[in-house]
């Protein structure tokens, strides 16, 4: 078996689309997709809400639930299809909870852990 190659070219400048082909001697095939890729804050770290979860706020798709036990207690959630496990927002990385179980938090404050923030040094004050 031969040597293949693999491209990944960009449509248009300033685009999300792209165009991936595989090349192999005799073979060729080439697919459209669309790729965004998000830097994430070197030395963030998750934090777990797991214990504080009083809502259900996810569901698989196809699932049915009583209104009641939805995000706003109207009957709307988010799709565990469309959102996955994380999501990244700011640069930061939030891990989703599982579907179709208490995996939200809301109307209670809580006490997060404190950051471990390194202050920049500035070069003009060092002697």
């Amino acid at each position: 078996m031969g040597a293949g190659n693999l491209r990944l070219t960009q449509r248009e400048k300033d685009d999300h689309a792209h165009r991936l082909t595989g090349d192999s001697p005799g073979l060729s095939h080439a697919i459209a997709t669309s790729i965004t890729v998000t830097a994430v804050i070197t030395g963030t770290v998750p934090v777990d809400l797991s214990s504080a979860y009083n809502v259900t706020g996810i569901y698989n798709d196809g699932s049915t639930f009583d209104p009641d036990a939805s995000l706003d207690g109207d009957g709307y959630s988010f799709s565990e299809q469309l959102l996955g496990s994380e999501q990244v927002g700011e640069g930061v990385v939030f891990k989703l909870g599982p579907a179709n179980a208490p995996d939200a938090v809301t109307g209670k404050t809580l006490a997060l852990p404190a950051a471990k923030v390194q202050q920049p040094q500035d070069s003009r004050h060092r002697r």
